[in-house]
């Protein structure tokens, strides 16, 4: 399952999947790209499983930047996920359970581009 992103110039590409250098983003651009606002966060908490909340926040931030959504993304860097998963009050092990419906990756996309 996919998961990275990265700032600006710092964007590569590999076979078509996004792939980001956390060493590359300092905790300043991580909180820059990745602070949710109230009503994210208020939409974030709709969802019932820890899981859900936090992929629904992955894909969000995302969008966000570096605007492609988790299934263009190969992965997701331990720091991005970790400040991610901070602001949702979510264990960042519970990610490993996002997507188990396959579903469900699809409907967050959905819901969330007229959003984005």
């Amino acid at each position: 399952m996919p998961v990275p992103v990265q700032a600006d110039a710092k964007i590569r590409s590999s076979r078509g999947c996004l792939r980001v250098r956390s060493p590359d983003l300092s905790d300043r651009e991580i909180t820059r790209y990745y602070t949710f606002t109230q009503k994210e966060l208020d939409l974030i908490h709709r969802r019932r499983r820890p899981s859900n909340r936090l992929g629904f926040a992955v894909q969000l931030a995302l969008l966000h930047f570096p605007g492609r959504t988790l299934m263009e993304v190969k992965e997701v860097p331990k720091a991005i996920l970790s400040a991610i998963a901070d602001q949702v009050a979510v264990p960042v092990s519970a990610f490993a359970g996002y997507g188990a419906r396959e579903n469900t990756l699809y409907e967050h996309t959905d819901e969330l581009r007229p959003a984005s």
